[in-house]
């Protein structure tokens, strides 16, 4: 879902990709892309697929919550990718980072490749929350 143009920045919502291959999809879909917001609860799914796709995709910067995006950051960094990672505790600051680091005329894509239940409901009640965050920056 396009949020919107904020900040210079294209923002895009794909709260609802709980799997790695939704956000690869994503990571396809999106043109432009430069930052990827991930990571969510650890369910045992194999994130090594995604890291590898990651690596050598054009995405610039990969912001990774926890659970998950704390293993795909070490798996980054151990495919020689680690400068594309960069560690985010929460969506506020992941929102943040991206508002900073994401060029203008660049995008910003939230594709989780987790379920949310770690800090939120469910998926929709993350999305809704990064809408929030990203209309209301600055």
């Amino acid at each position: 879902e396009y949020v919107g143009r904020y900040g210079d920045i294209d923002w895009y919502d794909d709260a609802i990709a709980t799997i790695p291959a939704a956000t690869m999809v994503a990571v396809g879909a999106v043109p432009n892309i430069h930052t990827l917001i991930l990571g969510g609860l650890d369910r045992g799914i194999d994130y090594a697929g995604l890291a590898a796709f990651l690596a050598g995709s054009g995405v610039k910067l990969a912001l990774c919550m926890p659970e998950t995006g704390e293993k795909i950051a070490e798996m980054l960094a151990d495919l020689g990718a680690g400068e594309k990672a960069k560690l985010t505790p929460t969506l506020e600051e992941a929102v943040d980072a991206a508002f900073e680091l994401t060029p203008r005329g660049q995008a910003v894509v939230l594709s989780p490749a987790a379920a949310s239940y770690n800090a939120f409901r469910n998926f929709e009640e993350k999305g809704n929350r990064y809408k929030e965050l990203v209309k209301g920056h600055g």
